[in-house]
């Protein structure tokens, strides 16, 4: 055990144990997501996780990645996991992930005064609902049993909460109530809270991998309207990403898992289509090869060779299956495998300790950090922009926000 890990372990143990139904008026909780609200606009933070201000509705993608995920709950359920079928398993997602898209819709409606879902510019329900069934049905014909031969579900959705402590030794304590935005006692230890999307037990290793499942946007939103840049992370920087890393820490470091790294999953918002049929045969082919096409080698292939197996066997889509087995093909699915050391996981232990530190500090003072690429996707930007011009933005606050006690926002 290294000197780091004697002093963490030391220190825990003389604080009360964390329960899950601990008295918030005698800790102060942080999460991940306010840490990079912290780096990336002090204004932002401020507004979200200071003043405790939220959208009464909240973006579409979120809400999407929220519901997809129900279903990959379903879907790796450590009870069911043995007992069914990979169809089984696929019936279950959706019914878990349709009955998730209803219960919002529901509150969608109720939030406006409607009695059923129009177009508005925002949803489109249906689309949601059948885009959200394909990706999953394509997850479990195609990318399950390819990827899943060698791990065992043990956890979905496990929640922690961890004391943080710094590299001395010392709990970090919050002295900055309620400016901080939560009621507590003065010198209340700092807990970090997450989530974690599910825990997989390496059938090959013995060892245990946190698995954290992400819908990645393509051109286009759910509703084909608005625009979503994001895309798959590069595989030589996917060890850097900062919430798995700290999971890791937490899980190993202070639950006693065996936690060996993490596994990114991330799945593409659309799924794989067969191809168009033209109008006329081109190229001794009747099927479109237009790479701005949504499909995948196995399934163009295969229909291709069913629907015009005499332009298959001249070769008239040898060319577009070629492009298709390159890198620059769609891809609807990648799983990064990031293993996590003992040296480094000390290192996130340090450096988040020292970040939470500045964080709850009462020098600390809120302000924007406007640019090109953050704002236009800011959940604050209306409020934000008032606020720069000298406008009153309260009543914008109050109109499209509700504040909710930050502390009633944590798992």
């Amino acid at each position: 055990m290294t000197p780091y890990k004697q002093r963490l372990l030391s220190a825990i143990t003389a604080l009360p144990p964390l329960t899950g139904n601990d008295d918030v008026n005698c800790i102060h909780v942080e999460r991940s997501s306010s840490r990079l609200a912290h780096r990336r606009c002090l204004r932002n933070w401020d507004l979200r996780y200071r003043q405790g201000w939220v959208p009464t509705i909240g973006p579409q993608a979120l809400e999407f990645g929220t519901d997809i995920h129900i279903g990959f709950q379903a879907i790796y359920d450590p009870k069911t996991w043995d007992e069914t079928t990979g169809e089984q398993k696929l019936k279950n997602a959706i019914d878990a992930f349709t009955a998730s898209c209803e219960a919002r819709r529901d509150r969608y409606l109720l939030a406006t005064s409607q009695l059923r879902t129009t177009w508005d510019g925002r949803d489109d329900y249906a689309a949601r609902v059948e885009l959200g069934q394909h990706m999953l049905t394509y997850y479990m014909r195609h990318v399950h049993p390819i990827e899943d031969r060698k791990i065992r579900p043990v956890k979905v959705e496990q929640r922690f909460r961890i004391y943080i402590i710094d590299e001395f030794g010392n709990p970090v304590r919050c002295y900055n109530s309620p400016v901080c935005g939560q009621s507590h006692i003065n010198g209340a230890p700092v807990v970090h809270g997450g989530q974690v999307d599910a825990i997989f037990q390496n059938l090959e290793t013995g060892g245990y991998e946190i698995v954290d499942w992400k819908t990645v946007g393509g051109d286009k939103a759910v509703d084909g309207n608005e625009k979503n840049t994001s895309r798959f992370y590069r595989a030589d920087l996917v060890w850097m990403h900062d919430q798995l890393s700290f999971y890791c820490f937490a899980l190993r470091y202070i639950m006693n898992i065996n936690v060996t790294g993490f596994i990114l999953a991330e799945i593409r918002k659309g799924y794989p289509k067969v191809p168009t049929r033209m109008r006329r045969p081109r190229n001794g082919g009747i099927f479109s090869q237009d790479k701005n096409m949504e499909t995948e080698l196995a399934i163009y292939k295969a229909h291709v060779m069913e629907y015009d197996p005499e332009g298959y066997a001249k070769g008239a889509y040898d060319g577009f299956l070629e492009y298709l087995n390159g890198p620059e093909a769609p891809v609807f699915h990648k799983r990064h495998r990031v293993p996590k050391d003992e040296a480094e996981l000390e290192q996130v232990g340090i450096n988040t300790a020292r970040e939470i530190k500045a964080m709850v500090s009462p020098d600390i003072l809120p302000y924007p950090a406007p640019g090109p690429i953050a704002c236009p996707r800011c959940t604050y930007r209306a409020p934000c922009e008032m606020q720069m011009h000298g406008m009153e933005y309260e009543i914008t606050l109050n109109g499209l926000y509700e504040q909710i006690p930050v502390v009633e926002q944590r798992p």
